[in-house]
Order: structure tokens, then C-alpha cells, then sequence
């Protein structure tokens, strides 16, 4: 069994040594906090979906094997919107599109959208195979009715790469494999480097006439980091002035409020400093999850001491 009364006599030596030397463990808590300051610009915050899987999940293995035999199975991809998606105008801005984001965006693979399609004609010869719009696209309604024929012709194509109706089409960037020594070619995480260079790339005023929208987890990532990196400082802040109301509510002191106020964010500050040094990586997601067990940790046993104190 445990000795209660042995743990609590080290305890109290501890403190007694805390007391006595205070200018040392205030001086050496101080530049800890200082030092773990400069490790919290190395913070890396971690958006692989492989984290939500435990290492010998079947589905971890059979998206594994998948990369092994495809490539990255990562994707971005443009919902484009329009009157009718065979006009001239909007067959050329995604044409232009499509070559934009395959310059830009790093590790893209391959554009496909309606005018990066190859079509197979059968001729007296044999076969034949052309660009199912051409280049340049031509501007004339039998030619451009014919590249409708053309299109809703394909099973592979109807109501999937574009609607039935002619109102909606789809243009996706394929994504090569991200190599493991990236830091050799870029700064930027990929992660979010390819997120957010395919918004800028698409957000442009000049495509505002497909009326684009952009999806894809490389998307999904820098809207989720976005979304974060505005509600954390919210949500923390909330929290604080939640903590200050409590701890005047029932110790009704100054000191009683600033130094639980000052052990949280220091902790905090420690924490996440130590883990850019240690180069650990976090799901911003998960962000939430101690911050608010560090407040309501320190509330309680503030409020705990305190009234310990009083009886």
C-alpha cells in the first residue's frame, strides 16, 4: 500500500527547499519559460489522416498497398459552374486553368478535365486518337456541339467528369508521391503548400467566370489550419476570462487570481515549447484537448489549496 504520510512529508520538504531557495527557482522558471518561447516558432502542426489509424489497421495496409501500386492518392479538384460548360469562353479558362495549376502546385501530376481528354475515333485505317477539345478551342456551335456529342458519348465521362445537363464539370489535379527529404526542395510544408497555392491559383479573378469551387484534402488541410489557428486563440481566451471569474468568485484575492493565471500560461508555454524542440508534431484538432485540461487542473486544485489553507 501506498504511504500516504511518507508522500506528503517529501512533499513537504520539497516545498520547504522551493521556498527557502525561491530566487533560484524563480530565476531558473523564468528562463525556462524564455527559452521554451523560442521553441514554439518550431512548432509543426501534423494533418496526416495515418495518425487516426492504429499501425495494424487493415484499412492503414489497404491504403499502403494502394501508393504502392497508384502513386499518392492525394487530389485537388475545382467543381466548375456555368450556363454551359461546351462555351468557348469557359472551355478556354479551363484549359488555361488547368495548365496554371500543373505549373504552379508543387508535385502535381496530372490535370483532368474536359479539355485534357484524349477520345479514340475509330477510322477505316484503324484508330485514331484526339484531343477531345482542340487547341485552340474553336469558337463555332457545330464544332463545339460536336465536343458534347463527343463527351456525353463516354460512360466514363457523363455525370461523372461533367453533368448530364452541361451546367457542372469537374477539373482535378492528380498529386505525385511527397518524397520523405521535401525540406530538401522547400520550406513549406506540402501539406499545406499545395492547399493553399491551389486556392490562390484558383481564387484569381480572371477564373471567377467558372464560379470555382476547390476541394480535396490538400483543401481540406489549410481551410482546417485556417479554421484553427482563428478559434484556438478565441477559444483559449474564453477559457481565461472563465478561469479569472472563478478564481474571483471563490478565493476573492489578488494573488489568488494572478499566480493560477500565471502557473496556466507558463505550463502552456513550456509544454508547446519543448515540443518544437523535440520536434513533435500535433493535430491542431487536439490543440483544445489540454488547453483546457491545464485550466481546469490549475482552478481546481487552486481552489483545493486555498480552502485547505482556510480549514
Amino acid at each position: 500500500m501506498l504511504n500516504i504520510e511518507k508522500i506528503n512529508n517529501r512533499f513537504d520538504k520539497l516545498g520547504n527547499v522551493i521556498v527557502r531557495f525561491r530566487w533560484v527557482n524563480i530565476i531558473v522558471f523564468a528562463l525556462l519559460v524564455c527559452t521554451a518561447f523560442i521553441g514554439i516558432k518550431q512548432i509543426e502542426p501534423d494533418v496526416d489522416t495515418k495518425n487516426w489509424f492504429l499501425e495494424d489497421d487493415a484499412l492503414l495496409a489497404a491504403r499502403e498497398r494502394f501508393e504502392q501500386i497508384f502513386g499518392n492518392d492525394d487530389f485537388c479538384a475545382v467543381l466548375i459552374e456555368a450556363d454551359d460548360v461546351f462555351n468557348a469562353q469557359v472551355l478556354v479558362k479551363i484549359r488555361e486553368l488547368g495548365r496554371e495549376l500543373l505549373e504552379k502546385v508543387p508535385y502535381a501530376d496530372e490535370v483532368i478535365s474536359l479539355t485534357d481528354f484524349e477520345f479514340t475515333l475509330g477510322t477505316e485505317d484503324g484508330l485514331e486518337i484526339i484531343e477531345l477539345v482542340p487547341d485552340p478551342v474553336p469558337a463555332s456551335a457545330e464544332a463545339l456541339q460536336k465536343i458534347r456529342e463527343m463527351a456525353f458519348s463516354k460512360p466514363a465521362m457523363k455525370n461523372r467528369i461533367v453533368s448530364e445537363d452541361g451546367r457542372y464539370t469537374w477539373l482535378v489535379l492528380r498529386m505525385k508521391p511527397i518524397p520523405d527529404d521535401w525540406q530538401d526542395e522547400m520550406t513549406e510544408n506540402p501539406d499545406f503548400a499545395v492547399g493553399r497555392i491551389f486556392n490562390e491559383v484558383v481564387g484569381q479573378e480572371k477564373y471567377q467566370v467558372l464560379q470555382p469551387k476547390t476541394t480535396g484534402l490538400p483543401i481540406i488541410n489549410i481551410e482546417k489550419m485556417s479554421f484553427f489557428e482563428k478559434e484556438t486563440p478565441r477559444t483559449f481566451g474564453i477559457g481565461l476570462l472563465m478561469t479569472v471569474g472563478l478564481l474571483i468568485v471563490f478565493l476573492r484575492s489578488v494573488r489568488g487570481v494572478i499566480f493560477p493565471l500565471l502557473t496556466v500560461i507558463s505550463s502552456i508555454v513550456i509544454v508547446l515549447g519543448f515540443e518544437g524542440f523535440l520536434g513533435i508534431r500535433f493535430d491542431p484538432s487536439m490543440l483544445f484537448l489540454p488547453l483546457a485540461l491545464v485550466l481546469a487542473i490549475s482552478i481546481g486544485y487552486s481552489i483545493s489549496g486555498c480552502c485547505a489553507g482556510w480549514a
